[in-house]
């Protein structure tokens, strides 16, 4: 693979990364605001606006590991342990900061006694049930993938 396919999308994470402490800021200040219009669901402004910015944090644990696994691409050493460890932390996080915002907007929903908010919540919430599996499970056929690409690379080497 051209190196500076790997440039730009080591650059392109780096990019969409350098936006998650904004939209983590964005989280806390929108809670508290909600908090304010609403009372009755003032008293989950903290414990909300805390799962919101784990769960971005779990992003950006994601976008890290692809950065890393974008590194290993580019100088030669993907097929490695490391590299399938990266991958399986790369499911693993990005499940959880999908899996957080659902449990959220599934309490907001059924847990609290004003229901859901507006239009744009439900919109969410859809998003998240349908392409947050989506991801996932792409993520677990690649790393499939891997193991067999692996597999095949280690038996190539023995036989040369």
């Amino acid at each position: 693979m051209k190196k500076r396919y790997i440039r730009l999308a080591q650059l392109a994470v780096i990019l969409f990364g350098c936006t998650t402490p904004l939209v983590q800021l964005i989280v806390v200040f929108l809670a508290r605001e909600i908090g304010k219009e609403a009372p009755e669901v003032a008293h989950l402004v903290i414990p909300y606006s805390t799962a919101g910015v784990i769960s971005i944090g779990f992003f950006q644990l994601f976008l890290a590991g692809i950065w890393y696994m974008l590194h290993r691409v580019s100088t030669g050493a993907f097929y490695t342990a490391a590299t399938l460890r990266t991958l399986d932390l790369v499911r693993v996080a990005f499940a959880l900061s999908v899996l957080i915002p659902i449990g959220l907007l599934l309490h907001a929903t059924f847990g609290t006694e004003t229901g859901v908010g507006p239009a744009s919540v439900v919109l969410l919430f859809l998003m998240l049930i349908t392409a947050g599996p989506g991801v996932f499970l792409l993520l677990t056929v690649l790393r499939q993938l891997f193991i067999e690409a692996r597999a095949n690379r280690e038996e190539l080497e023995k036989v040369i």
